[in-house]
C-alpha cells in the first residue's frame, strides 16, 4: 500500500479517536474551542513547515532538503523523549486527567 494512503488511514483513524475522547470528556462549547484552536494550529504549522522546506528544496535540491528534514525531526523527537525521560518534560507530557481518574 502507498505510504500517503496508509498516513490518511492512519490519520483519520487518530482524529477519530480524538474527536471521540473529546466528546466524552470535554463540554461542547469548550471542545468546539479547542478543535477550532488545533485546526488553525496545525493549518499554521504545516504552512510555516512547508514554506521552510521549500526554501530548503530550492536552495539544497530536493534530496538533500529531504535528509536534512528528516535528521532535524528525528533528532527533534529524541530530544523530546529524552526530556520526558529525564524528567524536565515529563510534567509537560504527563496526562493528568488519568492519574486522577484512577486514584
Amino acid at each position: 500500500m502507498p505510504r500517503g494512503i496508509t498516513l490518511t488511514i492512519l490519520t483519520a483513524a487518530f482524529g477519530f479517536n480524538l474527536n471521540i475522547e473529546f466528546q466524552h470528556r470535554i463540554p461542547s462549547e469548550r471542545r468546539v474551542t479547542l478543535l477550532s484552536l488545533d485546526k488553525m494550529l496545525a493549518g499554521l504549522v504545516m504552512a510555516v513547515f512547508y514554506a521552510v522546506y521549500g526554501f530548503a528544496a530550492d536552495k539544497l535540491g530536493l534530496s538533500e532538503a529531504r535528509l536534512t528534514f528528516a535528521i532535524a525531526l528525528l533528532v527533534l523527537g529524541l530530544g523530546s523523549k529524552a526530556g520526558e525521560v529525564l524528567g524536565f518534560l515529563g510534567e509537560y507530557l504527563r496526562l493528568s486527567h488519568l492519574e486522577k481518574s484512577d486514584g
